[in-house]
């Protein structure tokens, strides 16, 4: 019944931060890692159960890239972050998109290792410093990912991965 409520508080917390790009609510400090987990997991609930929910932006960037082209899973990934910061910031705004980041990141630690989430944090901020330097893709193809490939960072293969 605990983590129910946790969840619940933080699809409200959640919620609010977007509302609120940040206002008050900017001053909570998650306490533990379920906390910052819950946050994360908010992300994906009922509050943006349509087509351009934060996960469903990403997922559909990722499925074209793994249909359309053919670069390995690091590459896919590192390209996945750059490309879905970009889409969320046109839909949501520069400052919502970093915190999707982040609690993307939050959720995911313990799956994709620190060095993993530093990467994709990494690529997320290239991103959004692009994003708002009016560098924005509306388009591209394959010469332009293998350009873009070139500015961001390409994380190592996961250990899970290997073999």
């Amino acid at each position: 019944m605990a983590d129910k409520t946790k969840v619940s508080m933080a699809d409200l917390l959640l919620k609010s931060l977007l509302a609120q790009n940040l206002g008050p609510a900017a001053n909570y400090v998650p306490s533990t890692f379920s906390d910052i987990s819950n946050l994360g997991r908010g992300m994906r609930s009922e509050f943006f159960e349509n087509e351009k929910s934060p996960t469903n932006l990403v997922h559909s960037i990722d499925a074209d890239l793994r249909k359309n082209y053919d670069y390995d899973e690091m590459e896919v990934d590192a390209l996945r972050h750059y490309l879905g910061t970009q889409a969320l910031a046109k839909e949501y705004g520069a400052k919502n998109a970093e915190i999707f980041g982040y609690l993307n990141e939050a959720y995911n630690i313990f799956g994709s290792g620190t060095e993993q989430s530093e990467i994709d944090i990494r690529n997320n901020k290239k991103a959004l410093e692009d994003f708002k330097a009016n560098r924005q893709l509306k388009e591209y193809d394959k010469a332009i990912l293998d350009s873009l490939l070139k500015e961001i960072t390409i994380p190592p293969l996961p250990r899970y991965l290997e073999d």
